[in-house]
């Protein structure tokens, strides 16, 4: 049951990015921008910044490009999981979706995977444009790594309190104490 909870979420995942880059506005055209700006790519999660200033705001640009990707990515793990298990009432079931939205490690991921595609100061405007992506295939690998991670230690947590509600049941109940000495 706990891996099928897994399953429907990698599944919802693949559907959703993938279904998501059909809505995406494939032509941007903003002026004094660079002609790459705001073109999605199919198989990457993008994102895209601008901030006003020399070049010396580069680093500024990257930290904004990887909060933006970052929320991003977050936002399409919320998606996924508010359109498919907003009405989950197992608490076992509710671990999992509760363990998969507060990922501890997902900045790291994609601070660690980011790709600074395109970073272009503009002269005569006096800006900078960036875009940074992530391949959407690193992100379902990821996921389905930490999902599984999600539903072992679950699995072990709840199987561990039954076996010690067992366990307590049957040295306070006086014929499991008995049979126990028989054997």
């Amino acid at each position: 049951m706990l891996e099928g909870i897994a399953l429907t979420i990698i599944k919802t995942m693949v559907s959703f990015m993938f279904e998501q880059y059909l809505y995406t506005v494939k032509d941007v055209n903003i002026e004094n921008a660079p002609n790459w700006y705001y073109q999605q790519e199919s198989e990457k999660i993008c994102s895209f910044s601008v901030i006003d200033g020399d070049y010396k705001n580069i680093d500024i640009l990257k930290l904004e490009l990887l909060g933006k990707l970052q929320k991003e990515i977050q936002d399409i793990n919320d998606r996924v999981i508010y359109e498919n298990f907003d009405k989950i009432s197992s608490v076992k079931e509710k671990n999992i979706i509760i363990k998969f939205k507060n990922s501890k490690n997902l900045k790291n991921f994609v601070r660690f995977n980011i790709e600074y595609n395109k970073i272009e100061y503009k002269l005569d405007v006096n800006r900078v444009f960036g875009k940074s992506c992530i391949d959407k295939n690193l992100i379902l690998s990821f996921n389905k790594k930490r999902l599984q991670q999600i539903v072992k230690e679950v699995s072990l947590y709840k199987s561990s309190i039954e076996f010690n509600e067992l366990d307590s049941g049957h040295s306070e109940n006086r014929y499991f104490q008995e049979l126990e000495s028989e054997f």
